[in-house]
Formats: C-alpha cells, structure tokens, sequence
C-alpha cells in the first residue's frame, strides 16, 4: 500500500528508466520481507539484514547502496506525507571499507578502438551492426541505449548532425551533436543494408529477429544483449583483453578522454558526449599511464633550463635496474659516483634572484 500511494503521486514527474530501478529496488524490499510487513515495524537493524542478503545474492557494493537509498527515500516521503507515525530507518548510513569499493570500469583506448573494429566485416549481413553501432560509441559518445534506438529521422544529412532522443536519453533530455566522419561512414553502410534488405521501418539498427518487444528495446531494435556479444566475440579475435564492466560504455569514456586530452579542455570532453554535470569529469577522464610519463619527460626537460652563469649539466637518468640486482656501488655510477639531479644547478628561485639583482 504504501509503494502504491508512493508511485501514484511521485512517478508523474519522474522519467521511466527512474520509474523501472525504483519499482525494481522496492520489489528486493517487498521481497525479503513480505507484501503485508508493517511499513513502520522496519528498522536500521531491518537494512543491516537487507544488506547481508543482497550480498549473499551476489550484487555489487554500489547496487547495495542503490537499493538501499531508493527505500529510504520511499519512507521519508510517506513521513513527509504523514502516511508513517514514525520513520525508522531515517539517519541510516551506508558504510563501506575502500579495498571494497568497485574500481570505475575502464576505457577502450584509441588501438584498441581501431583493432575492435579490425575485427568486423561490415560487409557481412551478420556483422554490420556490430560494426556500426560500435563505430558510432567510439566517435559520438553517445549511450548505448540511445545508439541502438536511432531512428532515420534523427539523422540531418545536410547540416550533419545526429538527433538523441529524451525518450532513450538517460538524462531524459533532447540533444543534437555533429557527425563525425566515422559516424557518417556507419549511417552509410546501415543505409545500404537498409536498402538491400528492403527494410521500411523506421531503426537505422533494425533485426529481424527482434519482432516483439524484449527487456529496454522496442520491437524490432537490434537488441542490447546481441551487441555485447558481438563486442565480446570481437575482442577475442582482437586480441583486445575483455575487462568486468567496460562494455560499450567503456566507448563513451575513451573518446571523452580523446577530446579532453586533444582539446586540453576536459570540461569539453564531457559536453562533448551530451553530458552537463561537471562532476562527471573524474569519471570520464581517466588517469592514462601516457600522460602521466608525459608530466614526468616535462618535468626533467626542467632541469635543462640554462642559468645566466653557466650552463647546465648533462644529467642523464639511468635504467632501471634487473630484478635482484643492485645498482647502489660507486663502481656501477663511475668513479665520482651518482649525482643528485640539482648537482651544479640552482633552483628557479636563486635564478631569478639573481637575474633581477641591481647589486
């Protein structure tokens, strides 16, 4: 009764993706402990017992939380509504140890992009898809959902942009971005199959096999399930190591990296796929072991900035040393031994003391 007095009045102004995951956090609720459990009898001690099960049932710590929150959420409103006399599980906190926390999912860098698709034949009838969809994740950014539920309608030919829906936005929001050429040679190739096969219905990623409505896609969309088996079978011929929770997501995070790193403006990587919330910009840009060696390669052409005085040592880094070596004797850094990288050079700050002095 109360899910149903909640529902009644919050899901008019909630878009359906929110309505499904409430509906579906509420039924592990409803689940574990009865349709008829008193709403006002659940306590802290209620959600502990809650937790450890849906742990048992094997779901990851952030779907705990997610569940959890969801609830809560349902009881502060119907203590709001005065529909509960009191609400017990208010000032509950979801606590976990950092070693449990899920690492976010990774990216596909550029060569993996380019040996993914390698692996493609769009010439097939049962590859283009894969290809195609996935040409447009790894230079759009757009989601997946959004992706497979592209209409010909939403493609503009002559300004060149592609139309996202609000109905399969997760955002619930309309937006249109340029079309890359890659995206473009996708919607080609789509449209030739389309021709070939004498599609007239409105998906530009259509199936024939997908005639009645199954799971998120509407009858007749190439199915979410067929791509990420298509994905998967290509990074096996790829080569390219399959990661837990990367996915076509992991798409849309690596030319979010591209654009930022490109651009030196990482608030534009994550416009760039459709994105406003700048707090999404740690989740997006990742840290890259590339630009990390780039810092470090700028950091020692530091030391090679020349003083009025003199100029600047050679200082030339050694290799690292084999495994069970040491590399600590005089003998080994030659007879003066290994110097400190600062050795016969002054800091910025005594450099530009001096330039400046009038003494």
């Amino acid at each position: 009764m109360l899910w149903r007095r909640y529902a009644e009045a919050e899901f008019p102004h909630l878009r359906p993706r929110t309505q499904q995951l409430y509906a579906e956090h509420w039924d592990r609720w409803e689940l574990f402990l009865g349709r008829d459990f008193f709403a006002e009898d659940a306590n802290k001690g209620t959600l502990d017992q809650l937790r450890a099960a849906l742990h048992c049932q094997g779901l990851a710590v952030g779907h705990q939380q997610r569940v959890i929150r969801d609830i809560k959420a349902v009881y502060a409103w119907a203590e709001s509504r005065e529909l509960l006399a009191r609400n017990r599980l208010a000032g509950y906190r979801f606590k976990t140890a950092k070693e449990a926390e899920r690492p976010r999912p990774a990216e596909y860098r550029r060569a993996e992009v380019e040996r993914i698709l390698a692996a493609f034949s769009p010439q097939r009838s049962t590859e283009w898809r894969g290809w195609a969809a996935l040409t447009i994740a790894a230079f759009q950014g757009a989601r997946e959902r959004a992706i497979l539920h592209l209409s010909w309608n939403d493609v503009d030919w002559v300004r060149g942009r592609v139309t996202w829906r609000a109905r399969y936005d997760k955002q619930g929001r309309e937006w249109t971005q340029p079309m890359t050429l890659a995206a473009y040679s996708a919607l080609l190739t789509a449209r030739r199959w389309r021709q070939r096969d004498g599609e007239r219905g409105p998906w530009v990623f259509y199936s024939p096999w997908a005639t009645k409505k199954c799971g998120r896609e509407e009858p007749g969309v190439y199915g979410a399930q067929a791509l990420w088996l298509a994905l998967t079978k290509a990074e096996e011929r790829a080569g390219v190591p399959h990661r837990p929770f990367r996915a076509v997501h992991g798409f849309r995070r690596g030319v979010a990296g591209d654009v930022a790193r490109g651009s030196g403006d990482a608030w534009l990587g994550v416009q760039y796929i459709g994105d406003r919330d700048p707090d999404r910009i740690a989740e997006y840009v990742q840290q890259r072991e590339d630009a990390l060696n780039g810092a470090v390669a700028m950091l020692d052409r530091a030391w090679a900035v020349p003083t009025p005085e003199r100029e600047p040592e050679t200082v030339t880094k050694p290799s690292p040393a084999p495994e069970g070596e040491n590399w600590a004797s005089e003998s080994d850094w030659g007879a003066e031994g290994w110097k400190a990288p600062e050795a016969g050079l002054e800091p910025a700050t005594r450099r530009l003391t001096a330039g400046c002095s009038t003494s």
